[in-house]
């Protein structure tokens, strides 16, 4: 890359340029207008639950609280369908027994 020399004038100019800058200042009675804002901000009922809301205690508590359904409803659920195994395995075993043919119940022919 190509780099630009600068001449010593150059550089005082450009150093000469930031003696007129001042420092900026806010308007007139910024500062009181920002305090009555601040002291006028709506106090109704949405901000108070909306501040309440936003509270880290709040959002773990509602994360515990679904954590707790969900374990409820999955070990539920994992009871109900060790009882449905245990019925559906029975109901096959009484099946199998009662359609199970012997030898001698195929033969049916009397000589």
């Amino acid at each position: 890359m190509a780099t630009k020399q600068y001449t010593e004038q150059e550089i005082e100019a450009i150093l000469n340029s930031l003696d007129r800058v001042e420092k900026a200042s806010p308007n007139p009675f910024f500062y009181t207008r920002l305090m009555a804002r601040m002291q006028s901000s709506e106090d109704n009922i949405w901000s108070r639950i909306l501040q309440f809301i936003t509270k880290p205690v709040f959002a773990v508590g509602i994360a515990l609280v679904f954590l707790l359904i969900n374990m409820y409803i999955l070990l539920n659920q994992y009871s109900g369908s060790v009882d449905q195994a245990e019925e559906s395995t029975q109901t096959l075993a009484l099946e199998y027994t009662s359609l199970t043919a012997t030898i001698y119940d195929n033969n049916t022919e009397t000589p």
